[in-house]
């Protein structure tokens, strides 16, 4: 992947420390020729009230696609910043450009090591992206290699 392929869509960073509000049933399932289940959408939540208390994510994060865990509860920030990820489910060819999706509700961590289990893809620019250690799916989130705080995006991960 190029840097050139990644794209932020603009906005500004807001750091959130109470807002309640609650999110909708998870998105359709879509299967790929190989038989893996990929979301069909991972839209965003709509309102957050059961995921966040005291501005701390209440609840663990967890893998879509596996059992595992990535992140246990109360100890990331909610965090408010519109950036584009990659889709976890690219539908053309890598040559034809990278399909990115904007999302903007994340928990934030300041530092890598408070994860469970993630991985960490090669640096593209001043960022890493973070994925699933155990399957390899995502990206769920990424890292700001300047300040290195780690952000999940809530559309990406499975609360527990």
């Amino acid at each position: 992947m190029k840097e050139s392929d990644v794209k932020n869509v603009p906005g500004g960073g807001a750091e959130v420390t109470g807002g309640h509000e609650s999110l909708p049933a998870p998105a359709a399932v879509d299967e790929d020729k190989d038989g893996a289940n990929f979301p069909e959408s991972t839209a965003e939540p709509a309102e957050i009230s059961d995921s966040v208390l005291d501005g701390k994510n209440m609840w663990a994060l967890n893998c879509i696609f596996c059992p595992s865990k990535i992140m246990p509860a109360k100890v990331a920030s909610y965090h408010v910043e519109e950036r584009a990820l990659p889709k976890m489910k690219q539908k053309k060819a890598l040559s034809e450009g990278l399909e990115v999706e904007p999302l903007s509700r994340w928990f934030m961590v300041s530092d890598v090591m408070m994860f469970d289990n993630i991985g960490v893809s090669n640096a593209v620019g001043d960022i890493k992206y973070l994925t699933c250690a155990d399957c390899e799916m995502g990206p769920v989130g990424w890292t700001d290699l300047s300040n290195k705080k780690c952000y999940i995006a809530l559309a990406r991960v499975r609360e527990t």
